[in-house]
């Protein structure tokens, strides 16, 4: 490995810089990441980088220059291609389309704003592309479906971008996933309305089957996320709302995950889309509320306290003659929500293959099997999963206790600990 080092060192001294001429002794490479900019002498891409036809990883840190070199279209091998922008890129290759193997393709830039950047005709039919991260989606080919990844959201240059964006006139856009800034820690209100404004002004369009928002710390969620009738999958982490929208209305909704809500209290009719007026109503018509949802998974809300049905007992029951509720659920999640007391009336009526529940401790000595006061509407579930130990506070780890001999440890989860003490345990 020596050796190999001196040479190349060697080889760098001897070309003075010169990247074209190095290029040529290492046409195998796999990897190749690349400073250029502020103290480097390279500002831009040779065209020899088109040499590499077994490169899969090409990463440019702080790239300065205006284009990339067409040859670049000549790595068909290429699956990763990522870019920090410093300068003024203004232009992708027109022959991108030939990258068949590219499957994640980032532009990260480090000035204030989005470089106006145009896609070249023909990317969208890159079909092995899995990842596309970047903000102002330019491109006019509408030939193929998009996947769009924003990162790093929740200031006042994010808003005008994302007005800018016009994400709804985007009509492939499949898969959109929107991350704000990561801090969990409580916002004050002017950052609380700036995550707001921003999120409003990315309006996705109608056609959007797949939306993640993780670390948005608005006070209330979009409107518009109703009106997204084609939406399959839905995963949000909204730190401080206080109210979920009305997503019983999403008519092929599949999939609903929702994590780490800290102020949400209460579960009801509103959830599921239910208007006050609609349960008074004395007609026949029947209406399905999540009419599509098959898997639904709640996750760390820990002021969470009731999951409301649409009433009380004789209100409910009366109700479940004119509304159909999650009639094709297969499968419930609730973890790490230790305040949920209890369950919905209705849930007896879902057909239920799987219920698992874990870190709800309140919830789990109601649903004891037979005795339990909730036991009653999960009675009918095939496969329940409770955690088998609940909270241990302590134990002798010399002894078989809290665990039989037999017991064969695949997961452990340790939190709050104050102290570890050394011991051999057999395994």
């Amino acid at each position: 490995m020596h050796d190999i080092v001196h040479d190349f060192a060697q080889l760098i001294s001897k070309s003075g810089y010169n990247l074209s001429t190095l290029f040529q002794h290492f046409r195998c490479l796999r990897v190749l990441t690349l400073f250029c900019g502020y103290h480097s002498m390279l500002t831009e891409l040779p065209d020899a980088v088109g040499n590499f036809i077994h490169l899969r990883y090409l990463y440019l840190v702080h790239y300065c220059g205006v284009a990339l070199p067409e040859t670049i279209c000549n790595l068909f091998n290429l699956q990763i291609l990522h870019i920090e922008i410093a300068g003024g890129l203004q232009k992708l290759p027109q022959g991108m389309d030939k990258l068949i193997n590219l499957r994640h393709f980032k532009l990260d830039y480090e000035t204030l704003g989005c470089p106006n950047i145009n896609f070249p005709r023909g990317f969208g039919r890159l079909t092995s592309l899995r990842t596309l991260k970047y903000f102002s989606v330019n491109g006019e080919d509408d030939s193929e479906r998009w996947t769009l990844e924003i990162d790093g959201l929740g200031n006042e240059v994010d808003q005008c971008e994302a007005t800018n964006a016009q994400l709804k006139k985007k009509r492939n856009l499949r898969t959109l996933k929107l991350l704000f800034d990561p801090d969990k820690t409580d916002p004050k209100e002017i950052t609380r309305g700036m995550d707001a404004l921003v999120l409003n002004a990315l309006e996705p369009p109608p056609n959007l089957e797949d939306l993640s928002i993780l670390y948005y710390k608005g006070p209330i969620m979009s409107l518009w996320m109703v009106s997204l009738t084609n939406l399959k999958k839905l995963f949000f982490d909204c730190l401080f709302i206080e109210h979920l929208p009305p997503l019983g209305k999403l008519p092929v909704l599949e999939s609903l995950k929702i994590w780490e809500i800290y102020r949400l209290k209460r579960l009801g009719v509103e959830f599921m889309g239910i208007e006050e007026s609609e349960k008074k109503e004395k007609d026949d018509i029947s209406i399905t509320l999540f009419p599509n949802l098959i898997s639904l998974e709640f996750y760390g809300l820990i002021e969470w306290e009731e999951w409301n049905g649409i009433g009380g007992e004789e209100e409910e029951e009366d109700c479940t003659r004119r509304f159909a509720i999650m009639p094709r659920l297969q499968r419930l999640s609730i973890r790490y929500c230790p305040r949920l007391k209890s369950l919905p009336n209705f849930l007896h009526t879902i057909p239920l293959q799987n219920l698992k529940m874990e870190w709800c401790p309140i919830l789990k000595e109601r649903c004891k099997r037979g005795t339990g006061e909730e036991w009653p509407k999960i009675s009918h579930i095939p496969n329940i999963d409770f955690d088998p130990f609940g909270t241990v506070t302590s134990f002798d780890a010399s002894s078989s206790s809290p665990w039989s001999s037999s017991f064969i440890l695949q997961y452990i989860n340790i939190k709050l600990i104050k102290m570890l003490p050394f011991c051999q345990i057999s395994y």
